[in-house]
């Protein structure tokens, strides 16, 4: 929907919530939503958050069930069992807090001990909230830092000296901060940032403060609201994977077609060449980070390899994932680079300087992101402020997702030398290393389950503490199987999820990267997996199919592996069932290690 789109009209917004809503349930199936229940606990009143959070969620096609704590219970309910809140099970639980729930601030005649006390002290006590709601319901935990405080007596010292407000909130932050950094399923909402982009003026609001318990102005409820929805969009694995850019005034300012390499306008010569510059060196970043970077653009692809190889180019041309570069219309081309690489419109942005194009793709290409910007600074801030590019965190294959992509294109183009598709699965050498989860893979392996969706047999999401849960139970079988190749390492493309009951195992979920369709990698999992069962004494396995909006694929996968039917039909939901001593492993080209 448009007008939940960056940047928005928190105004518009607030006021029209109910038909908004409407609208989004009106626009989509029940089923296409992923199902998420969220726990607010709030140090302030979050009735506004929540439905806003709503909304923003809803566009992004999950459907939120809520817990809201009573005002001011954050630790109470956070610490101490409270009936209904345990027997809601949150997945995600979001801690609401501010500057307002500090209870002891350094007062002017305090020592620097006191004032370090007061601060331990005051970590502890989130800690232990943290702590109780990951042992209690195995949830991610969402925390807001805190924001510059309003109150800052010390003027300029404040920030510095042991007895100021915002030095004391600093330090608070940064232990946040570092306990972040060691837990996977712990996550900051960046409410410190978004204050300031905001304007803290304009953000506290003491008279809603003390007439409402709002911990902002109301005004500011949507902005906050949207960062902690990209946040929660990231965590379910709903966030977008790649950014596809015009090349002229978009990658470098001018026409590259009328001027040629030299006199477009980047590097360090002028303003202009510098901005262009500066914009190139924030996308490498991103694609190191693991985004994707696709080209699409009406030229020349001479005049564009000669502009990406330009000497103060950062950008080279194989640092975009693929490119379409012709003079057909960008609509069909940016759909065609997204059948290529196998992703959904949802998942992607568009960047254009030109504003036609922008309004064209927008009305064309639906679940697209449009950026309404036309310069670098511009482009890089509607990146940051819409919250586009939030992760769930990085993984060691992040930085060679585009490594991966041009890898398998190759593997394309080697394809068409073969008239036999047998003989070109058996040139590619294929050696996969199917083991039980290890620790140091958690990370991509949370990713993958959360973002794979046409290899995915039950649609089941795992947040990062239930997959380290898994992994170290005895009664589960948690497989993931890495591929290579003669072009590469594809890295971790399958996951299978079982568990043990007596002589039973069954199936939680199975699950593969679209990188690998068509390898046999599915009847590698497999026949590992029932190589394990046996040892462990298992006799029976059961497994089901629940349909979702993009598994269709896999609809008879069980079928097509010796399983037979369990029972009927539920709503498209099938049962599977296979004895293992009658289980044949499939013919296959991949060796197994």
């Amino acid at each position: 929907m448009k007008e939940l789109e960056w940047p928005f009209d928190c105004a518009l917004l607030l006021r029209k919530q109910k038909e908004f809503r409407k609208q989004l349930h009106a626009s989509r199936d029940s089923g296409e939503y992923q199902q998420v229940k969220i726990a607010l606990l709030g140090g302030s009143t979050t009735a506004t958050i929540k439905d806003i959070l709503d909304l923003f969620l809803l566009n992004n096609g999950i459907s939120a069930h809520f817990y809201e704590s009573g005002y001011n219970r954050f630790y109470e309910e956070g610490v101490f069992s409270c009936p209904a809140l345990d027997a809601f099970m949150p997945d995600i639980t979001v801690i609401c807090t501010s500057t307002h729930n500090i209870q002891a601030w350094p007062e002017l005649a305090d020592s620097e001990a006191d004032a370090a006390r007061k601060l331990d002290e005051e970590y502890r006590r989130f800690e232990t909230i943290w702590e109780s709601l990951a042992s209690r319901f195995a949830c991610c935990v969402i925390q807001a830092n805190m924001e510059i405080p309003a109150q800052r007596v010390l003027g300029s010292m404040d920030a510095w000296d042991f007895r100021g407000r915002v030095h004391f909130a600093g330090n608070l932050n940064q232990l946040f901060y570092r306990y972040a950094a060691s837990h996977s399923n712990f996550y900051i909402h960046d409410v410190h940032t978004l204050s300031a982009e905001f304007g803290l003026d304009k953000w506290h609001d003491m008279r809603q403060w003390n007439l409402y318990k709002c911990a902002c102005a109301m005004e500011a409820v949507p902005v906050y609201a949207y960062q902690l929805a990209s946040i929660i969009t990231a965590v379910r694995g709903k966030g977008r994977k790649a950014i596809v850019l015009d090349a002229d005034n978009t990658l470098w300012g001018g026409v590259i077609g009328d001027s040629g390499p030299e006199g477009i306008a980047l590097g360090q010569e002028s303003a202009k060449g510098q901005a262009f510059m500066e914009w190139q060196q924030y996308l490498k970043r991103l694609k190191d980070r693991g985004l994707l970077l696709l080209l699409v653009s009406k030229n020349e692809k001479k005049s564009v390899l000669a502009g990406l190889s330009h000497p103060n180019s950062v950008l080279k041309a194989d640092d975009f994932a693929a490119m379409e570069v012709n003079w057909e219309n960008k609509v069909s081309n940016i759909q065609l680079l997204a059948q290529r690489i196998n992703i959904s419109p949802d998942q992607m942005i568009f960047i254009d300087d030109n504003p036609a194009e922008r309004a064209l793709v927008r009305e064309s290409i639906a679940g697209l992101a449009v950026l309404d910007a036309a310069s670098p600074d511009a482009f890089m801030r509607a990146l940051q402020e819409g919250h586009y590019l939030e992760p769930a965190g990085l993984s060691g294959e992040d930085t060679e997702r585009t490594r991966m992509y041009l890898e398998n294109a190759r593997r394309s183009e080697s394809q068409k030398q073969f008239g036999d598709y047998e003989a070109f699965l058996q040139s590619l050498r294929m050696k996969a290393s199917i083991a039980p989860f290890e620790k140091f893979d958690y990370a991509r392996i949370c990713q993958l389950a959360n973002k794979t969706n046409q290899f995915n047999l039950t649609g089941r999401r795992f947040s990062p503490a239930e997959i380290e849960q898994l992994a170290l139970n005895p009664d589960w079988i948690c497989l993931s199987g890495k591929l290579t190749d003669r072009f590469g390492d594809n890295g971790i493309v399958s996951l299978l999820f079982a568990e043990c009951q007596g002589e039973t195992a069954r199936i939680y979920n199975f699950l593969m990267s679209c990188r690998v369709f068509g390898r046999g990698m599915e009847y590698a999992m497999m026949d590992s997996f029932v190589e394990r069962c046996k040892t462990k004494g298992i006799s029976r396995i059961e497994g089901e199919y629940i349909p979702t909006a993009k598994n269709m694929p896999v609809k008879d996968l069980y079928k097509k592996m010796g399983f037979s039917p369990k029972h009927g039909e539920n709503g498209g939901q099938t049962f599977w069932g296979l004895e293992v001593d009658g289980y044949m492993p499939q013919k296959n080209y991949i060796e197994v290690r």
